[in-house]
């Protein structure tokens, strides 16, 4: 079992005005992107690199495996094995945009990369 809550968010500079965390996050609205705008040219950076509690995804993983060893006779034996990789098939989400400017700022629409469904294989060893 693999489980992380969420990185900080980083952000560049930007003008905050606002608390930018918002109660129940959705992958269309991860934060409270009115809170941000776009620092003027030549303007210092004023705001935190990351705001507590507000995270980026994290991530649930559960791999399982189901092994039977059977003799079949006294110098060989079978073994047979089911292994499932992300057996509850959850869904895990990429980092949203954090840039002020794409039209997708605050967005999260893509999976993690290397996150993928539910997947099994099925083993059958023989030993002699």
């Amino acid at each position: 079992m693999t489980w992380r809550s969420g990185f900080f968010i980083r952000f560049g500079g930007l003008a905050v005005n606002g608390d930018p965390i918002v109660e129940n996050p959705t992958p269309g609205r991860w934060f409270n992107t009115q809170a941000f705008s776009r620092l003027p040219n030549f303007t210092p950076r004023s705001n935190p690199w990351q705001y507590e509690g507000l995270t980026n995804p994290g991530l649930f993983n559960l791999d399982m495996s189901i092994v039977k060893r059977v003799p079949v006779t006294e110098k060989y034996r079978m073994e047979m094995r089911m292994d499932v990789f992300n057996a509850a098939n959850n869904m895990t989400w990429a980092n949203p945009n954090t840039n002020v400017n794409s039209s997708l700022f605050g967005v999260t629409n893509n999976t993690l990369g290397s996150s993928f469904g539910r997947r099994a294989q099925l083993g059958l060893r023989v030993e002699f």
